[in-house]
């Protein structure tokens, strides 16, 4: 819930879509009144976020896949890590985390070199949490790349590999998807080659400011413009 997005599948047209929506966004979370889109998995599991989600944006999602950071880490490192470009100022943020991720009992060495170069699961991981370069738009992207990059380096396994890797992710997450549904749509992603496209809302056109309210720092926008927005690029390809 830290780092929540939409997946759209679209086999007609060959396209993945991926839509970042901030975390702190100001939506209306049943039975907890107007609060930041990330409490909704806190208040009432995937059910209450998936249910959050399709309330504010008007749309029908009914499948899920939540991961921790550990899991997301594991399953990084399951297909080969992840090629990112990191910068000096990412570099070293993401170091800074390292400490507390080996802790956590998440294998990570220090990155030592800027560049587009080759990330173990719990350097992707670190690069990921970066809070601290740019503004959260820009973390929701790095949250992105990192995605896009697995999804390229899932897409050059060799497919009798897939069935290995579905039952990997199932132990690595807590999912409405069978082994067969996860099969199925990988199969087809490796196969046919689709175009990989990415947003993320709050964009330009949704009037978005920080805003305390309360004690509390939100995310406030207009969300019928964003739903219009989701919309316009899930099911018009605008």
């Amino acid at each position: 819930s830290d780092a929540l997005m939409v997946l759209s599948l679209n086999r007609t047209d060959n396209q993945i879509k991926l839509i970042s929506i901030a975390r702190d966004s100001y939506v209306a979370i049943d039975g907890h009144g107007m609060d930041k889109l990330t409490h909704a998995y806190a208040y009432g599991g995937p059910e209450l976020a998936v249910r959050t989600v399709n309330q504010n944006f008007n749309l029908d999602i009914s499948e899920f896949v939540t991961v921790n950071f550990a899991q997301l880490a594991n399953i990084i490192d399951y297909v080969g890590g992840v090629y990112v470009n990191v910068d000096e100022d990412e570099r070293e943020v993401m170091n800074n985390y390292i400490p507390e991720l080996q802790s956590l009992g998440i294998s990570a060495e220090p990155v030592q070199q800027t560049g587009y170069q080759l990330l173990t699961g719990g350097q992707a991981v670190a690069y990921s949490r970066n809070r601290y370069t740019g503004s959260d738009m820009d973390r929701t992207e790095r949250q992105r790349e990192v995605l896009n990059s697995l999804f390229n380096s899932v897409a050059q396994m060799d497919i009798t590999r897939l069935p290995g890797l579905a039952s990997m992710v199932l132990s690595q997450c807590t999912t409405s998807l069978s082994v067969d549904e996860m099969i199925d749509i990988g199969t087809w992603a490796v196969t046919s080659g689709p175009s990989f496209g990415q947003c993320a809302l709050p964009d330009g056109n949704c009037n978005a400011r920080g805003e305390y309210i309360g004690s509390r720092w939100y995310y406030v926008y207009d969300l019928d413009a964003a739903t219009q927005i989701i919309h316009n690029y899930i099911y018009q390809d605008i």
